[in-house]
């Protein structure tokens, strides 16, 4: 292969432990003459040490794997391969997942029950800027974000004094000690805690200091 044809190759690593369809996978995307599979790995630990050695355009991560899972593997795999683009491949649809892939860095999310034609279109996309995410996964992160919009909503009926009582109790304070930290008592902290249930419509404190953490997260 002369060196203008090899400049023009997208050169892919896959980190997947399955061993067959890590095999698969390669096959059908070496079919693609501009594509090239340069480095494989089955476990997460070393991963990006032997992907740094090739610098790969693109890196497909399966969330699955035994010890270190995909998306703890991302910072690293960014730190050493900082030019690489980052495409999670899984069979996972779980919005929690989607959005924890993409705070870590992810690129893109592409199921693997994906027709090959969409896989080839997504490493192709992104290496052009673009972010390529599976049709059922962009609706996933659109109701996922729904939620998050919900529970701000939510979250903004809260006095001050409320949201302060729910900041606390999700540092694990118990009501004595937010009551000291305060200068209220008892009572009034509970009172607080029962208009905040009222407000976010859950049922008890727990989910009230769920709901309130969730909200700052976004």
């Amino acid at each position: 292969m002369n060196e203008h044809a090899k400049s023009s190759m997208t050169t892919i690593a896959i980190l997947e432990d399955d061993d067959q369809f890590r095999e698969k996978l390669a096959r059908v995307l070496e079919r693609q003459a501009d594509f090239q599979v340069v480095a494989c790995a089955s476990r997460g630990e070393k991963a990006a040490i032997e992907f740094s050695k090739y610098q790969p355009n693109v890196i497909l991560v399966d969330i699955q794997l035994p010890g270190k899972s995909g998306i703890d593997c991302i910072c690293e795999l960014k730190e050493l391969c900082p030019e690489s683009e980052i495409i999670i491949l899984t069979f996972y649809e779980d919005s929690e997942l989607i959005f924890r892939a993409f705070q870590e860095g992810a690129n893109g999310y592409i199921l693997k029950t994906s027709r090959p034609e969409e896989l080839y279109e997504g490493v192709r996309n992104i290496c052009s800027g673009g972010a390529p995410i599976s049709i059922k996964i962009s609706r996933k992160i659109t109701q996922y974000f729904r939620e998050k919009k919900a529970n701000m909503d939510d979250v903004e009926k809260l006095s001050t004094q409320e949201r302060e009582v729910l900041r606390f109790l999700s540092t694990g304070y118990t009501y004595k000690d937010v009551a000291e930290e305060m200068g209220l008592s008892i009572e009034t902290v509970r009172t607080y805690v029962k208009r905040s249930c009222s407000k976010l419509q859950v049922k008890n404190k727990i989910e009230a200091v769920i709901k309130y953490k969730d909200s700052e997260s976004l």
